[in-house]
């Protein structure tokens, strides 16, 4: 059922506007939008700050909830909610007939896509309704997919005129597993706002309501629970790190996942949280609003997850100024530079996690200084602005029908 927040589907073309005419028209279709995500805020970044003269955006998504409304009302664009359960059935001739008339009625130039279903199945309909150009972002290293979806993607793999990886370690991944062709697979890096609003009294509310103590060292990390995040891994090393600064606090900020593997594991989390003895110096937040506040209140940022694309909330906690310890996994060492801004470390390895987040704790400056450097990256490398110029040059390249090697362009500082 449509959420009744979203823009209604048109069944006719629109009357002609000569204002919008000569604007590149993109129609984004995501799997979902039922949580918000690093791909949900990148697509939201995406359509918020391309430049409204020269581009027109739309999406599309297959799955949405009325819990999601908040998120939705972001967009300053139309969003559409065409319920999609199954690929197989009648609902699904349906919807699949409606985005072909939906491409082919509003003119649209690009559809970029995000995941299986829009990559798999929506992106072919695209490609027979006319679109110019099918591009296809890949943001992690397949740990979602099955093994339909492995073949599809080696199936489909001369589909898409560009695809856009989150990371250089993505990109490799997509050539070598999808069997990509390199020239047209570019790393478009995630970007966020430099700058964020923070009150001194919203940080002051937030201590008090965690019962934080004015000097307490605070390590925090921005996760949902699942297994790939690590978070059992942090709960060891936890451990660890209290043993040598008894007044340290962790503060674990993210949603508890309601699929049955996330559940399973959230109950295995909170039995080790409960049997290392460590309820009083780790607190579990759930997902917050405040995410800035709390990362301003901290002193270090961990990651310890399995696997990466290229996390989001590790740019935030840069921004915020903190060191990152971080998993060498995935895009991590493409944002983290080891011994400079923060620490890499092996993932599942709690010794080292515990060791380095001891380090950071216990000299100040070094502290200061990693957090200073780290904000100086990202603002250089990881801004929003960065992000649409390299996106707006992509979709310039593609509707040309570029075919060259243009990754260079977009890569030259990926791991510098």
């Amino acid at each position: 059922m449509q959420d009744r927040r979203l823009a209604p589907i048109p069944e006719s073309p629109s009357a002609p506007d000569p204002s919008p005419a000569k604007r590149i028209r993109i129609l984004y279709i995501v799997d979902s939008l039922w949580s918000i995500g690093g791909a949900e805020l990148c697509l939201l970044r995406m359509t918020q700050h391309l430049p409204k003269s020269l581009f027109e955006c739309h999406v599309l998504t297959f799955h949405a909830a009325p819990q999601s409304a908040w998120f939705l009302e972001r967009f300053d664009c139309p969003v559409y909610h065409w319920q999609l359960n199954n690929m197989y059935d009648w609902t699904a001739i349906g919807v699949a007939a409606k985005l072909w008339r939906f491409i082919r009625d509003q003119k649209i130039d690009i559809v970029h896509s995000f995941f299986q279903t829009a990559d798999l199945w929506a992106a072919p309909i695209a490609k027979l309704a006319g679109a110019k150009a099918i591009i296809s972002s890949r943001r992690d290293m397949g740990i979602l997919r099955r093994r339909k979806h492995h073949f599809g993607y080696r199936l489909m793999s001369g589909l898409f005129d560009q695809i856009h990886t989150v990371s250089e370690c993505v990109r490799q991944y997509t050539i070598e597993h999808d069997r990509a062709d390199p020239a047209r697979t570019i790393t478009v890096h995630n970007g966020i706002d430099p700058e964020v609003d923070v009150s001194s009294a919203d940080v002051d509310r937030l201590r008090q309501t965690l019962g934080l103590k004015p000097n307490a060292p605070v390590v925090i990390t921005v996760a949902n629970s699942r297994f790939v995040k690590g978070l059992d891994v942090l709960l060891r090393a936890a451990a660890l790190v209290t043993k040598e600064v008894p007044e340290a606090q962790f503060i674990v900020v993210g949603g508890l996942g309601g699929t049955v593997r996330e559940t399973a594991f959230n109950q295995r989390l909170l039995q080790l949280h409960a049997s290392l003895g460590i309820s009083n110096c780790v607190k579990f937040v759930g997902k917050s609003t405040e995410v800035n506040a709390l990362l301003a209140l901290s002193d270090v940022f961990v990651l310890p997850s399995r696997s990466e694309g290229l996390s989001n909330a590790l740019l935030e906690a840069m921004r915020a100024g903190l060191p990152c310890v971080a998993t060498s996994v995935g895009g991590n060492p493409e944002v983290v530079v080891d011994g400079k801004t923060g620490f890499l470390v092996p993932a599942e390895d709690c010794e080292t996690l515990a060791d380095r987040i001891h380090r950071v704790l216990r000299d100040p400056g070094m502290r200061d200084a990693m957090g200073r450097a780290g904000r100086a990256r990202l603002l250089e490398r990881f801004t929003v602005q960065r992000m649409l110029t390299d996106l707006v040059a992509s979709y310039h390249l593609a509707l040309a029908g570029n075919r060259t090697p243009v990754q260079p362009h977009f890569a030259k500082h990926a791991l510098s």
